[in-house]
């Protein structure tokens, strides 16, 4: 397959996944990347799809694929992260999503930081983080949200569940 080959394969399902015809994008994009097994933009939009259709473990596949040729990648991380956490593996979430702070600190990062703390039941670096997240955009819906829910569950705690 030629490059003009390859990028009329990458345009046919880019097409498919903007209109939302997603089992015709994963069967473009899984084409292209049997074509071109390192290209990059097929493998993270796949993992993004998969995390769409709540196929963590699929997205996972195509996200590491994708952060071993662009380790740095801040979005790829967070997309890493949130497959992670779909599937339980809290540790390897956090470390994702704390990687991709430290590479570019915004409120979404730490909101998505804080959010897998508070998964894994570690309530007071869920707060940290989400309160970060609150310095950096004081307006940002979820952090807010989720740092109520961090807040009342470290409140019925120190409470003992006495009302």
């Amino acid at each position: 397959m030629n490059a003009a080959q390859i990028e009329e394969l990458f345009t046919r399902a880019r097409k498919h996944q903007f209109t939302n015809d997603l089992s015709e994008a994963v069967q473009c994009y899984r084409r292209l990347i049997e074509m071109a097994p390192d290209h990059i933009d097929a493998l993270c939009q796949l993992g993004i799809i998969f995390l769409k259709l709540e196929r963590a473990a699929d997205a996972e596949e195509y996200l590491r694929r994708f952060l071993r040729l662009r380790p740095q990648s801040v979005d790829g991380l967070s997309n890493l992260g949130v497959a992670l956490a779909q599937q339980g593996n809290y540790d390897e979430a956090i470390a994702c999503f704390r990687k991709a702070a430290d590479l570019r600190p915004r409120a979404d990062a730490f909101n998505n930081l804080g959010n897998a703390y508070r998964d894994a039941c570690l309530y007071d670096a869920a707060e940290t983080s989400l309160r970060q997240a609150l310095r950096l955009n004081p307006d940002h819906a979820d952090a807010l949200y989720n740092l109520g829910r961090t807040l009342s569950v470290l409140s019925a705690k120190s409470c003992d569940g006495v009302w």
